[in-house]
């Protein structure tokens, strides 16, 4: 609850600027784009509200498309359909490779202000919900006082006006006296009421401009858009950029509306329609209800109305071509900005790999009785495949797997040296016996001795530390705990995606560290050679109270011909341990045909 409290505070930050952004462009740009094409900003504009509550991104615009293409090895293909076998050879050599030893932590309470708005914003929500409920209500209830039109002239005009307008679907017309202005209701069932009082005292062209404007909300389907609004008010009622874009496009839908009747009337006529505005103001001044569709609008709305109508002219087909290149345009630029917000809004997620070869594919059999991810790369074809996107996006904490890099860190800090890892116990005991001597890195990995890498850390110093890390892209580099188990079960996390990506970086050494060094790294990490290639890995085990909660296994494989990079993730409310992980793993990796 708290992490979505400050997720959904930034994004609205976030909302802010973009909104911000692209009301902007839309004034900038008004007198190249029609009132309809101003109008089609709502539509971004509801993608953006909505991403709040997405938990990732693709990586790139184009990764919004379904494009996700099938696995194309053969040995992958047959996994889809492939149950796991006993995993008790796993598990043996899962025992066989290192200890995976982990101490007992516990989570610090959290912030009261993220609950304290979370709370305040649903109570809010309820708020809204009531009013928009009864607001609907309340229209039901006029709805029901209404009367089929018995006025001839006027219905005849109405089927001619449906005619013109090539609507086919059936759509009932009614008269009250208690609608001020006519109205146009309903998604499924749509109806149209004009007011009664208003018929007596209008002639019959400018009755037809009304039901002309009351049929384009319905062409246009603005009960849907009118959905949205209800939504975004209730969800965003402590946002005031937010309600002043709904406000605005309101007002951009009933300009749309006006512009969309003067395309079917002569020029002549223009000022006819724009009389008719002017002779019902007093009338139209009152905006329409929240659910329904109507040409009544404030009194400044009106004014601006009445000033399209007068500027309106009709577009060539260069204007045309020229204002949908614009919107395209900004739209693309839009779908990479807003695309971002949940990443940078929280940094417990990351984003999908970049690479345009991604495949999905269940591997659920194997994760009964977790709760986990695995994420895949093949070097080679450049190839990603992802089991359960969302958690592999998901950042949590490293837990051990967090020792290659520290290891890596004294390497280059020069605390310890290829040929020289050895480190001295202080003589200070630990619940774990194998703790409780002199280390190398080598016993350290091995034995996941949480002392020698903390020692590490802590002659590297706290600047050295965060400047490293800044240069991994480690994850959400957060060391805000301000204790030197950080990366167990606290404030540092990384995504399965970000495991697999910084593995591959630093096989490549694409950072430029001594090759000396990351030899050190991957011979302290090597688990098992065999004819078909060489395993690598680290596991981590996150201990919350006593139960093993969080397990890792991250590594590669390394063939003649090859390199796979691989993470696992598994969350259990127990017995989610680095030997877990690794033992599906191994199963995986078998199943593909890799090792």
């Amino acid at each position: 609850m708290s992490s979505f409290a400050i997720h959904f505070l930034v994004c609205s930050l976030w909302i802010s600027i973009i909104i911000g952004l692209l009301l902007a462009a839309k004034y900038i740009l008004r007198k190249h784009l029609s009132c309809r094409m101003q109008y089609a900003f709502r539509i971004p504009i509801f993608f953006l509200l909505a991403m709040p509550f997405f938990s990732f991104r693709p990586a790139n615009p184009i990764g919004l498309l379904p494009f996700f293409q099938l696995w194309k090895q053969k040995k992958a293909s047959g996994i889809v359909s492939v149950f796991p076998s006993t995993m008790i050879a796993s598990r043996q050599n899962a025992a066989n490779w290192m200890n995976d030893f982990a101490v007992s932590s516990s989570h610090k309470a959290p912030s009261f202000f993220p609950i304290l708005f979370l709370l305040l914003w649903i109570l809010g929500m309820f708020v809204m919900l009531f009013f928009a409920i009864r607001a609907r209500i309340r229209l039901y209830k006029l709805e029901y006082t209404a009367l089929p039109l018995e006025n001839q002239a006027v219905r005849q005009l109405y089927m001619q006006c449906m005619k013109e307008m090539n609507i086919r679907q059936t759509i009932p017309v009614y008269s009250s006296v208690f609608f001020h202005s006519p109205i146009f209701v309903g998604l499924f069932r749509p109806k149209i009421y004009l007011p009664i009082p208003m018929l007596s005292g209008c002639d019959m062209k400018s009755i037809r401009y009304m039901l002309l404007h009351e049929l384009q909300h319905y062409r246009h389907k603005d009960s849907l858009a009118n959905i949205f609004f209800c939504f975004a008010r209730v969800i965003y009622w402590f946002h005031p950029i937010v309600l002043l874009a709904l406000k605005e496009m309101q007002a951009d839908k009933e300009r749309a509306c006006d512009s969309s009747v003067l395309k079917m009337l002569p020029a002549e006529e223009y000022i006819c329609y724009g009389n008719t505005l002017i002779n019902f103001a007093e009338k139209l001044s009152s905006p329409t209800c929240l659910w329904a569709n109507g040409m009544g609008c404030g009194m400044k709305q009106l004014k601006k109305r009445i000033l399209n109508i007068a500027d309106f002219k009709m577009q060539t087909k260069w204007q045309s071509v020229k204002e949908k290149c614009i919107f395209a345009f900004i739209i693309v630029i839009f779908l990479e900005s807003a695309a971002r917000m949940p990443v940078y809004a929280s940094r417990d997620f990351t984003s999908l790999p970049p690479s345009q070869i991604t495949s999905s594919i269940d591997l659920s059999a194997f994760f009964q009785g977790y709760d986990g991810c695995f994420a895949f790369y093949d070097s080679k074809e450049n190839q990603w495949l992802l089991y359960n996107e969302k958690l592999c996006v998901q950042r949590t904490t490293p837990e051990s797997t967090y020792k290659i890099y520290s290891a890596l860190l004294g390497l280059e800090s020069k605390i310890i040296t290829p040929h020289s890892t050895f480190m001295a116990w202080d003589g200070q005991p630990h619940v774990i016996e194998q703790w409780n001597q002199n280390q190398t890195l080598s016993s350290a990995m091995h034995d996941s001795v949480n002392w020698y890498f903390q020692a590490l850390d802590k002659r590297a110093g706290n600047e050295a530390l965060k400047k490293f890390y800044a240069r991994l892209g480690y994850g959400n580099q957060n060391f805000s705990d301000g204790s030197s188990s950080f990366w167990l079960g606290s404030s540092l996390k990384i995504s399965a995606i970000e495991q697999v990506e910084l593995l591959t970086k630093l096989y490549r050494n694409e950072y430029h560290f001594s090759p000396e060094n990351i030899r050190a790294v991957q011979s302290a990490i090597k688990l098992e050679e065999r004819p078909e290639g060489t395993l690598y890995g680290k596991t981590g085990t996150g201990n919350i109270n006593g139960e093993n909660k969080n397990g890792w296994f991250i590594g590669y494989v390394e063939t003649s011909e090859n390199t796979y990079f691989f993470a696992t993730n598994i969350h259990s409310a127990s017995n989610a341990g680095g030997k877990a992980a690794s033992a599906i793993t191994l199963e995986i990796l078998r199943e593909l045909g890799i090792f």
